[in-house]
């Protein structure tokens, strides 16, 4: 922000001599004592009012960058910047804000420390913060920290009083323009025109777009990031003006302040006011649920509460408005300054006038009583002064006159009208005391037009972006296709061919981008390459020409070679040509397209290679685009041919596949030969005169339907004719449409449309479900299994992903793969069963869980694991099923991982089972894990149950059967010197008493005999 000393001229020289002088003299200005803060004004200095002399207009505008504001009234205390580029505060001190280093309070000016190498050029005053604007841009505060109103970035609990200046954090490499201050929140405008606020955030008084507290300042979201001139801050609200005119508020609403015609919630970020058609603000200011703006036209207008007559609307008024009203003015009255407090207003009017509405409860409307609680109509302050400026926060006001004398006036509980005394009130302009003292005054028409800065639309002379046209002998914006990189120059210049500029007032030309050119001087837009060409430098003033092989679209970057299957063979051309059916293009970026060879054909355009011809077809040429069967009027009694052969002339042929041709019948002709009939003039030909030997053919988009016709009927919308000598119009094919006569050709349906009918003059979007992937659909794709399609129009499918299925066609959206069940991969139109060993718990899983050792999963899709049964095992996992003990083992348990052996005398045949057998008595099971019990041999036996072996036979003992549960003694007669034996020992070589009894036996056996018959045969008997 420049200051009254950045206007010095060549007849300043009186002033500049006189700080010298004073510089010289010995005078002191150190900071009084604490008695000395009682008394009735400042130190003597030499006073420095010749340095106004050089002001055009002196005064400044209230919140404005184009002039800063030496007075400021707070709630409690005051504060201004004196001629000598000192600042004094006075009042309360509770928080430090007087800024003297000290809290306690004075009800007379003391000077307050200034930062070090800091000059201050503006001050402003809160509830109990106050803040000042440097020469070098830096913003202090000091005083009440609260809600990070210092706005150094310490956390604000910790921050409560300062009685020395904080330094506020702004953006890097910018400064100041100007301050504003409320009770809770502070905001400035930067070098750059941001808008910047801090402290308070409660009401989204902050702009930011939230409602936290901010201790370190944070941008305000200015639509269309446009830049401010003016700033003001009320109790939960902000203000500004940008420099297109425009009004914006921001914060609490309940009262429609924000005046943009709503009483709606707060306002986080900010809202157009609703000014009317035709009428600009040049400065606008915020108080407590209200605000005013004084207007390009010299009036006022304020909106929302209007308690207190604080609109200025007359007694007659008393709604709130959420939209600027006009304040109450004589017609002949006009205003040049404007500022309000939280309930009151007050402007000053070019006849020099200061007048003031709202609250009157402190005597703020300078009537000499406190008795009338409110004036509703604007009403001159008493006193007849020539005050140039004022300031108002809260119930006090404080004003500057054309002497740089200051004055207060209203609420006086804590000094803070600065003259002398406390507790009262002051209804009339009182003086501050710190004569002789002067305040510093700024100037409001530095460029010397005669208009004020706030009116002026160039308040600074011409700057760059403007030029001064000396025919209106004022500044002008540099028109669109223009610029001027200096100030004060006397002519625009046209942007260089290679460069466009869109706007007025513009410093510089854009360089035209990539894909772009200009070619003229003065351009306002860039061209976009044409089709067919491209450019992949900025500032140029030309495009390439694409080259054979390759396309570009408009405003292409690069060109780009044609895919395989399509050629161009001309240079600057939009589009590559798609290879005819009967040709192939195998390469990209190929220039022309090659013919399939005789005996090959290619039925599709676009295609990529050839195809041969099967039997039973002939290809009669290169590049066919279908093989063929021997047509009406050709036969063929051969296979493989490359041509059938013509009926002759005279004759023809009816039927495919003849082996002969056939005479013409009478009444027909025929000059041809290879011919299926004889004709007249054809459908889709006409005759237009008699005894033509020759039918004429119908041209592209006309047909004809009959025959004998001496003219041909244009194709309708809905249809068309793409070939000559057409019999009938065509509709357009599925897929197709088309809106205009006579056309050879119908538009595809884009990718993720389709056209259902024929002869259609729209297409439809797919819906959700389907897609097409192509152009000319005749309907959408419905989207496949394993895939989804969540929108309309879409021109692909999704895939679901891993752990999602989907078996339907249509769907939009894909499921969860089941418990018991996974999808590995993406794009599964099923989910698959976990195999068996293998189990899921869980939905939308891509694997299973292997069942673990000691269990299994014996079926598919199963949810959970089994145990393994007793008899059985398992000692891997992911397995399906339990092992069954094998024989000689045994499983005890369930959901064991291994098998046990059975022990020594313990058996067991079978697998599977959860415990071992005992050997039986006369067996034995001789080592661990035995599969049978073994029969105790001969010689041998065992008594017990589960022996692991067999008793050898004692001596005198035998055992002669197998299996034996005991051992026998010897029979008497017989011995066993031996154990372990299967029989005794007999005397005489008898091996055993059995050979005796058989011996004995026999021996009766033929006594008995020979008994017998000599019973029966009396002669034997008495023989």
């Amino acid at each position: 922000m420049e200051n009254v000393f950045f206007h010095i001229r060549t007849r300043d020289l009186v002033a500049f001599a006189l700080i010298l002088l004073m510089l010289g003299m010995s005078a002191s200005f150190g900071i009084a004592s604490q008695d000395e803060r009682k008394s009735t004004s400042l130190e003597d200095e030499t006073p420095l009012l010749l340095t106004h002399s050089t002001i055009t207009d002196i005064g400044f505008s209230a919140d404005s960058i184009y002039t800063n504001t030496t007075i400021a009234a707070g709630t409690y205390n005051g504060c201004a910047i004196l001629e000598n580029q000192s600042m004094v505060c006075w009042g309360d001190n509770e928080y430090g804000q007087l800024g003297d280093g000290t809290t306690t309070g004075s009800a007379v000016p003391i000077y307050v420390n200034v930062a070090a190498n800091e000059t201050p050029v503006e001050v402003t005053v809160g509830q109990v913060t106050a803040c000042a604007l440097m020469e070098s841009g830096n913003i202090y505060c000091w005083g009440s920290g609260y809600y990070g109103k210092m706005g150094n970035g310490e956390p604000w609990n910790d921050d409560y009083v300062n009685t020395e200046m904080r330094q506020v954090l702004l953006p890097e490499g910018q400064g100041g323009q100007t301050v504003s201050i409320s009770g809770g929140h502070i905001c400035t405008i930067l070098d750059n025109g941001d808008v910047y606020c801090w402290g308070r955030g409660n009401q989204g008084q902050l702009g930011y777009g939230g409602t936290s507290n901010r201790n370190i300042p944070a941008k305000v979201n200015l639509p269309g990031q446009r830049s401010a001139i003016a700033i003001s801050t009320g109790t939960f609200m902000t203000c500004a003006i940008t420099t297109d005119g425009m009004g914006y508020c921001w914060g609490e609403n309940d009262e429609g302040q924000l005046g943009n015609g709503t009483t709606n919630s707060r306002r986080m970020t900010p809202a157009e006011v609703l000014f009317p058609s035709g009428y600009t603000p040049v400065s606008i200011s915020a108080g407590d649920d209200f605000a005013c703006a004084l207007m390009d036209n010299r009036k006022v207008m304020c909106w929302g509460e209007n308690n207190d007559g604080r609109l200025g609307q007359g007694p007659l008024a008393t709604d709130d408005e959420t939209t600027p009203v006009w304040v109450s003015m004589e017609n002949s009255e006009t205003a040049h300054f404007l500022d309000i407090g939280t309930k009151s207003a007050c402007m000053i009017l070019d006849s020099g006038e200061t007048k003031c509405w709202g609250t009157n409860e402190e005597g703020q409307i300078g009537q000499g009583d406190t008795d009338i609680d409110y004036y509703s109509t604007p009403t001159e302050v008493n006193g007849n002064y020539d005050f140039v400026a004022l300031s108002i926060n809260s119930d006090t006001i404080c004003a500057i006159t054309s002497n740089a004398e200051g004055y207060c006036w209203g609420d006086n509980e804590a000094g803070q009208t600065g003259r002398g005394s406390i507790d009262t009130d002051e209804p009339t302009p009182g003086e501050i005391l710190f004569t002789p003292n002067h305040l510093m005054l700024d100037d409001r028409d530095p460029d010397e037009d005669g208009i004020l800065s706030i009116f002026d639309p160039f308040p600074r002379g011409c700057i760059p972006g403007s030029w001064f046209n000396s025919t209106l002998g004022d500044c002008q914006w540099n028109s669109p296709g223009h610029y001027t990189d200096q100030a004060e120059l006397t002519q625009e210049i046209p942007c260089p061919i290679g460069s466009y500029q869109p706007n007025t007032g513009q410093s510089s030309c854009l360089l035209s981008p990539p894909g772009n050119y200009t070619d003229v001087e003065a351009s306002i837009t860039p061209t976009p390459c044409p089709a067919g060409q491209y450019q992949p430098a900025e500032g140029q003033t030309a495009c390439l020409i694409v080259d054979l092989g390759h396309f570009s679209l408009e405003g292409s970057v690069e060109q780009t070679p044609c895919p395989k299957g399509t050629f161009q063979d001309s240079v600057g051309q939009s589009t590559c040509l798609d290879a005819d059916p009967g040709y192939y293009v195998d390469i990209k970026g190929s220039n022309s397209q090659f013919p399939c060879p005789s005996g090959t054909y290619s039925q599709s355009s676009g295609s990529h290679s050839c195809t041969n011809a099967d039997i039973g077809y002939h290809v009669p040429y290169s590049a066919s685009s279908e093989q063929f069967e021997c047509s009406l009027g050709t036969y063929s009694d051969t296979v493989g041919l490359t041509d059938c052969k013509l009926a002759s002339p005279g004759h023809y042929t009816d039927v495919t596949g003849a082996t002969t041709d056939f005479a013409c019948s009478f009444g027909f002709y025929q000059p041809l030969s290879g011919q299926s009939l004889c004709l007249e003039a054809d459908p889709g030909h006409f005759v237009s005169n008699n005894g033509a030997t020759e039918q004429i053919e119908c041209g592209l988009g006309f047909f004809q339907s009959q025959s004998g016709s001496d003219r041909c009927t244009p194709s309708k919308p809905g249809n068309y004719v793409n070939q000559t000598g057409a019999s009938a119009q065509t509709p357009c094919d599925s897929g197709y449409y088309q809106n205009q006569f006579v056309s050879t050709e119908c538009r595809a349906a884009d990718q993720g449309h389709y056209v259902a009918e024929t002869g259609s003059l729209l297409q439809s979007k797919c819906e959700i479900g389907s897609f097409s992937a192509q152009i000319a659909s005749v309907g959408c794709t419905s989207a496949t299994p394993g895939h989804f399609v969540s929108i309309e129009g879409a021109t692909n499918q999704t895939v679901c992903s891993n752990g999602t299925f989907q078996p339907e066609y249509g769907q939009s959206s894909c499921l969860n793969a089941e418990a018991g069940h996974f999808v590995p991969e993406s794009g599964a139109s099923e989910q698959i069963p976990c195999h068996t060993g293998t189990y899921q718990n869980l939905v939308a899983m891509t694997s299973c869980i292997e069942a673990d050792p000691g269990h299994h999963v014996p079926e598919t899709g199963m949810t959970e694991q089994i145990i393994c049964a007793a008899g059985s095992y398992q000692f891997n996992s992911g397995q399906g099923t339990c092992r069954a003990a094998d024989p000689g083992h045994f499983v005890q348990i369930s959901g064991l991982t291994g098998q046990t052996k059975c022990i020594e005398g313990w058996y067991q045949p079978s697998e599977g089972k959860a415990e071992c057998l005992q050997a039986e008595p006369g067996h034995f099971a001789s080592g661990i894990g035995s599969v049978t019990q073994t029969e105790c041999g001969l010689g041998t036996f065992q008594e017990w149950p589960g022996a692991s072996k067999c008793e050898d036979a004692h001596i005198d003992h035998y055992v002669d059967t197998i299996g034996s549960i005991s051992q026998s003694p010897c029979p008497t007669g017989s011995s066993q010197p031996l154990v372990g034996q299967s029989k005794c020992v007999w005397p005489f070589g008898v091996e055993s008493p059995a050979i005796l009894f058989v011996s004995a036996g026999v021996i009766g056996i033929l006594s008995l005999i020979a008994f017998l018959m000599i019973r029966r045969n009396p002669l034997v008997r008495f023989r």
